[in-house]
């Protein structure tokens, strides 16, 4: 009789254990809790999905985790290229708000692979755009960028038979001052570029016009 009853305990003893974890399962998940914080600390109440989106900078859960907002964002406007504008660089993490633990590392990287259908595989940050120009065919911009170590560009004879005027126009980025520079020149033709007071130059091997003004870099 007692080998009966320590049989049908351990039967017991299973079941009990089965029901057990069924009812484990078969409990509802409670979803999350989130106290959403602006810049200035203030807490947002009872706040929506836009205000979320807009307006919040921290959320602390109810299980004591603190995240962080980050947000990726570019704009291209005014641009035309050959890319789809939501993945021009290729962002990770992806254009959009996310948030991420206190004290988590992140690497954000803007240099992926965009399919051009010019040059495929060509690697865009911002470079390969051209403001309002025409498409990227080349995959080049609209400007010479030069490294200051033997650079040049050369253009073939213009003959100019008395002109009534002539207008150069000519926008260039310095990165040094106080050094004169020629940014184009012709041997005994006219030239462009700063002299050492940092005054924008255009002139001849006569004649010469000086800036009233400076020019700074950037």
């Amino acid at each position: 009789m007692t080998q009966k009853n320590k049989k049908y305990n351990g039967k017991g003893n299973k079941l009990c254990s089965f029901v057990l974890a069924f009812l484990l399962i078969a409990l509802p998940v409670s979803a999350i809790e989130w106290t959403y914080y602006d810049l200035d600390n203030e807490i947002l109440q009872n706040p929506t999905e836009e205000e979320i989106e807009e307006t919040a900078v921290m959320r602390v859960s109810d299980t004591g985790v603190t995240q962080y907002s980050l947000e990726i964002e570019h704009d291209f406007s005014g641009t035309w290229g050959t890319g789809y504008l939501e993945n021009i660089g290729n962002p990770m993490p992806d254009v959009g708000k996310h948030w991420l633990n206190i004290n988590e590392d992140v690497t954000c990287k803007v240099d992926g692979i965009v399919q051009d259908q010019y040059n495929l595989n060509s690697r865009y940050v911002a470079t390969g755009f051209v403001a309002q120009g025409p498409p990227n065919t080349d995959d080049k911009a609209d400007a010479l960028i030069f490294d200051g170590s033997n650079d040049y560009v050369a253009i073939s004879n213009v003959l100019i038979n008395d002109p009534s005027s002539i207008t150069v126009e000519l926008r260039a980025k310095r990165d040094r001052l106080n050094v004169e520079e020629r940014l184009f020149a012709h041997v005994n033709g006219i030239y462009a570029g700063f002299n050492s007071n940092n005054q924008a130059v255009f002139g001849t091997s006569k004649r010469k016009c000086e800036a009233s003004v400076t020019t700074d870099t950037g």
